[in-house]
């Protein structure tokens, strides 16, 4: 598979078959274990290894599920309501951009929250 974009740091996990899977799912903002085979470099013969990898980053919080279409396909999706994963970014973020300093890029944060909060009441 060619890493057209870049996975997220708090996504970038060293076994290569686990970050390929995830970054199916994050470049296409959900995908069934059916499509994620589809566009992995060689894949596994069946979908069960797949299935394996997705329920370990499951148990991990980086990965969540649910059942959608009227066969009841499980469609797999990003856990961004992960406090360890949002955590890991709000890191990221303070030191790629604000120098290290989590006091800077907090502040950046709550600057951008209350201008969207005041321009949401006008």
């Amino acid at each position: 598979m060619s890493k057209q974009g870049a996975l997220p740091a708090e996504l970038d996990l060293p076994p290569s078959r686990q970050r390929d899977l995830l970054l199916v799912i994050y470049a296409s903002g959900g995908a069934t274990l059916r499509e994620v085979h589809a566009r992995i470099e060689d894949p596994p013969p069946s979908h069960y290894g797949l299935r394996t990898l997705a329920n370990r980053l499951i148990r991990r919080g980086l990965l969540k599920s649910r059942r959608s279409g009227r066969h009841s396909e499980v469609i797999y999706l990003i856990n961004s309501d992960n406090p360890e994963v949002v955590m890991r970014t709000f890191n990221r973020v303070a030191k790629d951009h604000f120098g290290g300093s989590r006091s800077r890029a907090f502040q950046a944060l709550l600057s951008i929250a209350q201008t969207s909060a005041g321009a949401k009441a006008a």
